[in-house]
């Protein structure tokens, strides 16, 4: 048995998972279940370097195939725009999400 098997078990909107909702471009808008990641910022004590992340949304690759840089997400009331679409081969795809228009896509 692998995670794909059990998907819906493992993005329970009454655990952890949200609800999203995906535009794409020239579509009508999508619910996207998935687990939102906030992005984290680590200090190094030794170099004082401040490393963040940005925030990610796991969820089915079924659903967002074919979802593109900057469409928009709406999770939470908050408009995200798409960065990168990035399938996993397990049947989830890490949506790397900010909160601008990636430059050059406006």
């Amino acid at each position: 048995m692998t995670i794909g098997d059990n998907l819906n078990d493992f993005l329970n909107v009454n655990d952890f998972a949200v609800t999203g909702s995906w535009t794409p471009t020239g579509g009508t808008a999508t619910s996207v279940v998935g687990i939102l990641l906030n992005p984290t910022a680590v200090s190094s004590p030794q170099s004082g370097e401040v490393l963040l992340s940005d925030v990610e949304f796991l969820c089915k690759t079924s659903v967002v195939t074919s979802a593109v840089e900057a469409e928009p997400i709406v999770i939470g009331g908050v408009t995200y725009y798409i960065l990168t679409n990035e399938p996993d081969g397990t049947g989830m795809t890490r949506l790397r999400l900010g909160k601008e228009v990636p430059h050059g896509r406006q």
